[in-house]
């Protein structure tokens, strides 16, 4: 997995100087990270066709496409100082898709945190 840019990024090294604690944290870290990102992106796939999601699968398609974007980002190599893509580049519509995960990512913080927002705002006892 080491070998693999996208999969560093996924899997991130916690101790790059001190192999003895990274072995520990991947035996007690590895399987779980990797439970989770496989939960998110089956929760994806289960529901993607749904008239609507409850919060808890909109929390797991957050995980999904950060996993999603985490791997086709590493793969185009995506920086914050791209600038803008051009039509005839080649992996055009890669980065298309990667604008497209970001984009539905943002609208998904921006359901999370309005329904945030309204568990903060209700006065005790105020229905809603």
């Amino acid at each position: 997995m080491a070998e693999d840019p996208a999969a560093s990024r996924l899997f991130p090294v916690a101790y790059p100087d001190n192999d003895e604690a990274e072995a520990e944290y991947r035996s007690l870290m590895g399987e779980g990270l990797l439970a989770h990102h496989q939960h998110a992106l089956d929760t994806l796939a289960a529901t993607a066709g749904a008239d609507s999601v409850d919060e808890d699968e909109l929390q797991q398609w957050m995980g999904a496409l950060e996993v999603l974007r985490l791997l086709l980002g590493t793969q185009l190599e995506v920086s914050e100082d791209m600038t803008e893509i051009d039509p005839t580049d080649p992996q055009a519509q890669h980065y298309a898709v990667y604008g497209y995960l970001s984009m539905l990512q943002g609208e998904i913080i921006e359901v999370l945190s309005g329904a945030l927002d309204g568990r903060h705002t209700s006065n005790p006892g105020e229905e809603g």
